[in-house]
């Protein structure tokens, strides 16, 4: 009981005086998704010569398969592809270039809060990003369930309950 105490005080401090939220995508977010596209953020999938008027129907297509959010903390940090499906929600953020390491650790501790509530979360790391989801796991909302081996190596994290 007393760890569970200290790591309830451990994630208010992280986001204590931060207003940082998880909000569905909307039409005034999109200027902060253009500029992150033009700073690189998508070139691993997209052209690189897109229009502004491509790009929204790009995204728009996206909205259709993937529930789309934004992690913000008084400007948008982050874009939050959730799939769902019968037993879990699994995301996938794409940090902005002007999200600080800060601002990262408190959007993914809001997303797994957040997310949590309505399923338990899945998320599948990469070696690249397996240490910043232990650290995550250290403040007792996550916890490592196992690795998959295929064409990548992944390790997996799962929320834990409220």
């Amino acid at each position: 009981m007393q760890a569970r105490s200290l790591r309830k005080n451990l994630i208010s401090r992280v986001l204590r005086n931060r207003d940082v939220k998880l909000s569905e995508l909307n039409v005034d977010h999109m200027k902060y998704l253009w500029a992150a596209y033009r700073m690189g953020v998508w070139n691993h999938l997209l052209e690189e010569d897109l229009t502004k008027e491509q790009f929204s129907l790009l995204i728009v297509e996206l909205a259709e398969t993937s529930r789309l959010m934004i992690i913000e903390n008084k400007k948008p940090l982050g874009l939050v592809s959730v799939r769902e499906d019968g037993r879990v929600v699994e995301p996938h953020i794409d940090w902005f270039p002007w999200s600080t390491d800060r601002n990262k650790l408190e959007g993914a501790i809001r997303i797994t809060l957040d997310l949590r509530e309505i399923k338990p979360v899945l998320v599948w790391v990469t070696d690249e990003t397996k240490q910043f989801f232990t650290h995550i796991a250290k403040y007792g909302i996550m916890r490592r369930v196992g690795t998959f081996h295929g064409d990548q190596k992944y390790a997996i994290f799962q929320s834990k309950e409220a």
